[in-house]
């Protein structure tokens, strides 16, 4: 099981839903060659009628959603990150994809990270909005 898989599930966000997002997309969140955004096909993933989940994203949340915003994703997509996903210390910021940078940044949300973005995050059962980055999660 991944870190993605593993924290859609303990917030109850089903990754594929039929009629919402039928694509499941995994992507890096950083560059391995030390720029901000990763080399990736942004017109695609913003077109995509899918859950996008971004690996190790937290210096790049700004880039990410600046750049997928630009090319017609909504910006009032649900968006969240998720910082030590299922492991003691884990803290949850949910919020939209035009201003969770500023909600994770506002938190000092650090990595290892998880950012998960699409239809299907605003479905979660558990409730991430009552989990404040301030406090760790609890089970």
């Amino acid at each position: 099981m991944s870190a993605a898989t593993a924290a859609a599930a303990r917030l109850g966000i089903s990754l594929t839903e039929r009629g919402r997002a039928s694509t499941l997309v995994f992507a890096t969140g950083s560059d391995h060659h030390g720029g901000d955004v990763p080399a990736l096909d942004w017109a695609l993933l913003a077109r995509a009628e899918a859950t996008l989940v971004f690996y190790m994203p937290v210096q790049s949340l700004e880039a990410i959603s600046c750049a997928l915003t630009a090319l017609g994703r909504d910006g009032r997509e649900p968006a969240v990150v998720i910082e030590r996903a299922g492991v003691p210390g884990e803290r949850i910021v949910a919020g939209h994809l035009a201003d969770i940078a500023g909600l994770a940044r506002r938190a000092g949300l650090a990595s290892p990270a998880l950012l998960l973005v699409g239809p299907t995050v605003s479905a979660a059962s558990a409730p991430i909005h009552a989990r404040p980055a301030a406090m760790p999660a609890t089970v």
